[in-house]
């Protein structure tokens, strides 16, 4: 249902009876090096053309022949109905029908209907948990106006010896390696903005419920983690923090 939802400029949307339009273009004709360009063009057209969500599906699909028995599938989805999980569903129910040949059939067993997860007692954890939470944190390498604000990313893997010992440190302490990291991410964050009252924000796929398993749809959320830590430890103390994440957790 929610490939065939149009959504409105008022906050409503409509699950419609139309069905995904599949545009064909056939580049079997083209020389190897001219198709491949070409190719490169459709794939272009298809993400860059933007959706007009009230009027239209929230999904772009078009096949592309490139030999007798050579075709490649764009598809392209808003991102306002599916999350990470749910290209997971589409693409292994694609690949189902596919191979048993039964394109014109809905996989078995998917259910269109959406557990309500918003509940009072719910809403009440959550502002209980952010309570007085503080302002944004003030970073020196952040606020500088002499510095760019340009947004990058750094990916990096951490040495096997240190992996190895984070999850040894997990284990000696009943936690997750993600805990682990959280907390020196917080203690680094501490240091940098002074203050022993952190705010952390990180993405979940919200699926933990077996019934939505299989639900196409945008479940995604960015939980806030609070995180406080002891109060002013000494570099000493703070070097033992480290060791042994001394931090209260309220997720």
């Amino acid at each position: 249902p929610a490939l065939r939802t149009t959504f409105h400029a008022d906050g409503t949307a409509t699950v419609t009876d139309a069905e995904p339009q599949v545009r064909e273009e056939n580049l079997a004709g083209l020389p190897p090096a001219e198709r491949a360009g070409a190719l490169a063009a459709i794939r272009d057209t298809a993400e860059r053309t933007p959706f007009a969500l009230d009027t239209e599906p929230p999904i772009r699909a078009v096949l592309v022949r490139l030999a007798d028995r050579d075709y490649e599938l764009v598809l392209v989805i808003h991102h306002i109905v599916v999350d990470g999980h749910s290209l997971t569903v589409v693409e292994r129910d694609l690949v189902t029908a596919y191979r048993t040949g039964a394109l014109s059939d809905p996989p078995a067993g998917v259910s269109g209907e959406l557990p309500d997860y918003v509940r009072d007692e719910q809403l009440d954890y959550w502002r209980r948990q952010l309570a007085g939470a503080p302002e944004p944190l003030r970073l020196p390498f952040a606020t500088d106006p002499g510095r760019s604000r340009a947004i990058d990313h750094i990916d990096f893997a951490l040495p096997e010896e240190v992996a190895t010992s984070v999850r040894a440190l997990a284990a000696r302490n009943r936690m997750t390696p993600f805990m682990v990291l959280l907390s020196a991410f917080t203690m680094l964050l501490r240091r940098y903005a002074g203050t022993d009252d952190v705010v952390v924000g990180t993405p979940i796929a919200g699926r933990d419920d077996p019934a939505v398993a299989d639900i196409v749809s945008y479940l995604a959320n960015t939980v806030p983690l609070r995180v406080r830590t002891e109060p002013s430890p000494t570099r000493s103390e703070e070097r033992r923090v480290g060791k042994e994440c001394r931090v209260r957790w309220s997720p």
